[in-house]
């Protein structure tokens, strides 16, 4: 005969089947384009995902003659919602060794269908930009 306590606690995330990984893009001297998409995961069926960390950084390597706007940016679509902004970066400078740099933890699970993605925008007629952008993600399963 078994024995269960029907009062015990579900296991944590981590000893859950967890995997952990980086969704990232780097860039180095990338030049004028349209909003392109680096990277992107989708959560796979019974699992779940853990956002715990979001870093950005944008560099103007070389200059352009009138100011536009590069950005980069982390999307969040829900699966059958609307995307929103998890972190967006963007300046319309144009000084060469401009440095923009931001990290935010936002702390959310992510459900299977739903989509993080990295995208990147330099409008200017010329020049170029660095770009690093990077995701921590935990995948565990329900």
């Amino acid at each position: 005969m078994d024995i269960v306590n029907a009062a015990s606690a579900r296991a944590q995330y981590y000893d859950r089947s967890a995997e952990g990984f980086i969704l990232g893009y780097g860039g180095s001297g990338v030049g004028p384009h349209g909003t392109t998409v680096r990277g992107s995961y989708t959560v796979p069926a019974n699992r779940k995902t853990l956002v715990s960390s979001i870093s950005m950084e944008l560099f103007r390597e070389s200059t352009t003659a009138a100011n536009a706007r590069y950005q980069a940016r982390v999307k969040y679509t829900p699966f059958g919602g609307v995307a929103s902004n998890l972190m967006l970066m963007k300046s319309y400078n144009r000084l060469i060794n401009f440095v923009l740099f931001g990290s935010i933890s936002p702390s959310f699970v992510m459900y299977p269908g739903d989509v993080i993605s990295i995208d990147t925008i330099d409008e200017s007629a010329a020049g170029t930009v660095d770009y690093q952008s990077y995701c921590i993600l935990t995948e565990f399963s329900y």
